[in-house]
């Protein structure tokens, strides 16, 4: 019996292994090419040095027609929420402003590697620590003073 459960076994990996071997399925479809021919990449709109070192993991959220929620983890161990107002400046180039940022900066104890917000009070996040962390905040947009 220990004989023939060895050999159902063997025989499983084996169909894996050759399942894995094979080549990838033909997907039929194409590519079209479009006008353009460049992309032209100037200088950022905004940029935003919230991390004391690398950042490994975005997300960003928008929570209204103006407002953006962009969460950042990185390999300072800390969570980085900012809102971010566009306003149009001109039809082609809005301006981008940092509204708020609220920092956790011990959010982990290692470095995050994973960032996801869920909704616009909602963020997880993982880390080589092994946990996945669920951060609940409210966020309060303003309205404009007149």
């Amino acid at each position: 019996t220990e004989a023939s459960n060895y050999q159902q076994d063997t025989d499983a990996t084996m169909k894996d292994t050759r399942a894995a071997n094979s080549p990838a399925p033909k997907v039929a479809g194409h590519l079209t090419k479009t006008g353009a021919r460049k992309i032209k990449l100037d200088s950022p709109d905004i940029v935003l040095k919230k991390h004391q070192s690398g950042v490994n993991a975005f997300s960003i959220q928008r929570v209204d027609d103006q407002h953006y929620l962009l969460a950042s983890g990185g390999d300072d161990n800390s969570l980085q929420v900012t809102v971010l107002a566009v306003q149009e400046q001109t039809p082609h180039k809005p301006l981008i402003v940092a509204m708020a940022t609220a920092s956790s900066q011990s959010a982990h104890a290692a470095t995050i590697t994973g960032v996801h917000t869920l909704d616009n009070s909602t963020v997880l996040t993982t880390s080589v620590d092994q946990r996945v962390n669920l951060w609940k905040y409210e966020l309060v947009l303003n309205p404009p003073v007149e």
